[in-house]
């Protein structure tokens, strides 16, 4: 099971919104058939995966063999088929379930089916590791709202710049608080986010691209919270593809999900949007990149609810990054995968 967890992981979150799944198949001695993962939305399940790289000679080994997957067989017909029917066609003999799936659709039926067929059906090992790896997913699935990572940058004395909010003039630019190390890592968690959103304010004075183009993958999508649109419509935002979202409310954040299909995104400032979210919204996931230079005064960083504490701390040359959780929470294994 734990092969099959690598495998799951080297996907990142090109699979999303679907979860990250890997599959190890074993003959009825234990020995290794073949291997999969669900590598993009939309294509072959890490199941079907696993059975296109069986060796033709060995494919008669397959009926009577053990596939060990980290969730639950789908039993419903989405974009494929469903894998449950898959492994009675084939013939396996036992499936090794990680843990169940809880999208409705799914939700116990892809166990049922196989149990129903004679399969041998074993469910929860490594179950812990499985749920927190597409901690993501369970949230979409669970919560029915975007998974939300909080992050800003800050120098070591808590400002974000060393402006105070009045003197913050339109188009001026922001003030680079860290250093290059900073950035990459800022535009390799934009890839592994679906949308990113800032405020009005933010988006006037700073002018920010809100791209990854220091990392591969696809930029996210732009919101800005401007639910009048005092923001012109000519400003670089909404030319580059920006799009406007109502004022910071739960249905607001619950449509972004439901009709928009975003089901991951960054909240990358300003000061007063990330406070407001932090008082009036959920959120899953903090990184602050902090700097060693102090700036005395300024624009004062967000402070945080008691109880969240740094689960993990990256030095990055001179600055630090710092991810932060609510300890209710298990630890993550999907912010960045840096060693995948």
């Amino acid at each position: 099971m734990r092969r099959a967890l690598d495998l799951a992981r080297r996907s990142g979150h090109a699979p999303a919104p679907n979860p990250r799944v890997g599959c190890v198949i074993v003959d009825q001695n234990g020995q290794w058939l073949g291997e999969g993962w669900h590598k993009r939305a939309g294509e072959a399940h890490a199941e079907v995966q696993a059975l296109a790289s069986v060796p033709d000679a060995r494919r008669h080994a397959i009926r009577g063999a053990t596939f060990y997957v980290t969730l639950e067989p789908c039993a419903h017909h989405g974009r494929t088929p469903p894998c449950a029917d898959r492994l009675i066609a084939e013939g396996a003999a036992r499936v090794v379930v990680a843990t169940s799936d809880p999208f409705p659709a799914v939700n116990g039926s892809g166990i049922d089916r196989l149990r129903a067929a004679g399969l041998q059906v074993d469910v929860g090992l490594l179950q812990r590791e499985a749920q927190s790896m597409n901690e993501r997913f369970w949230v979409n699935t669970l919560e029915r709202r975007p998974w939300v990572t909080l992050k800003w940058a800050e120098s070591a004395d808590g400002f974000m710049d060393p402006r105070s909010e009045r003197s913050r003039i339109a188009g001026s630019g922001g003030v680079p608080i860290t250093g290059p190390m900073s950035a990459l890592l800022n535009h390799m968690l934009r890839a592994q986010h679906h949308s990113i959103l800032v405020g009005r304010k933010t988006a006037e004075v700073d002018e920010p691209q809100l791209t990854n183009r220091l990392a591969p993958g696809d930029s996210p999508q732009k919101w800005v919270v401007d639910s009048a649109r005092k923001m012109d419509a000519n400003h670089p935002f909404y030319t580059s593809g920006g799009m406007a979202i109502e004022e910071i409310h739960s249905n607001a954040f619950q449509s972004l999900f439901l009709e928009k299909g975003v089901h991951s995104i960054i909240v990358e400032g300003g000061a007063e949007t990330l406070r407001r979210w932090i008082h009036t919204m959920p959120f899953d996931e903090v990184l602050v990149l902090k700097s060693p230079h102090s700036f005395g005064a300024g624009l004062e960083a967000p402070s945080l609810p008691q109880g969240w504490k740094t689960t993990r701390r990256l030095r990055l040359l001179t600055d630090f990054a710092e991810w932060l959780r609510n300890p209710s929470k298990q630890p993550s294994h999907s912010v960045l995968n840096l060693g995948h």
